[in-house]
This record gives C-alpha cells, sequence and structure tokens, in this order.
C-alpha cells in the first residue's frame, strides 16, 4: 500500500473529501519532493501538487502519482480551483 493510499484511507474512516498538506517534512513523506515550497490537496482519488515555477520541474520528477500544477497568482486561487472542480466541502 503506497502512502497517498494510506492518506486516502485514514481520510475515508474519517470521513474527510479532501487534505491539504503543506509541511516540508509531509510533503518529502507523501510526495517525495525535496524542494522548499510546494502544496498537496488530496482528494479521495486524485492528488495534486501545487508550487511555483522554481520548482515545477522538480516536482514533475518527483512527486509521482501528483498532478502538478504551477501557480502563478499563489496557491490559495490554484487551491480554490481544485477545490471547486472537485467539489470539496
Amino acid at each position: 500500500m503506497t502512502r497517498l493510499e494510506k492518506v486516502r484511507n485514514s481520510m475515508k474512516e474519517q470521513e474527510i473529501d479532501g487534505l491539504i498538506v503543506y509541511s516540508p517534512y509531509n510533503l518529502r513523506y507523501l510526495a517525495n519532493f525535496t524542494g522548499t515550497t510546494g502544496f498537496a490537496l488530496i482528494t479521495l482519488t486524485d492528488a495534486y501538487f501545487v508550487t511555483d515555477a522554481r520548482y515545477t520541474q522538480q516536482a514533475q520528477q518527483q512527486a509521482k502519482g501528483f498532478h502538478v500544477i504551477e501557480h502563478k497568482t499563489g496557491w490559495v486561487p490554484a487551491f480554490e480551483k481544485i477545490i471547486r472542480e472537485n467539489d470539496l466541502k
């Protein structure tokens, strides 16, 4: 079982439909991302990794299983879009 699968199982048990991860330590654990700037949003069916242009290529290489999104106007608008598109509460 992958780390993402373990997180999703825990989310199901706790009836959580979305989880935001921003700690560099937790991003390293979940996404194998070694950069210093990034945020993840995990849903029951998808995983998104949001970062800026400095780390986009690195995230694409390291964050396997995540949709990598490069934000240009800040991570909040990027997450708002993901939350809206996935109908998260």
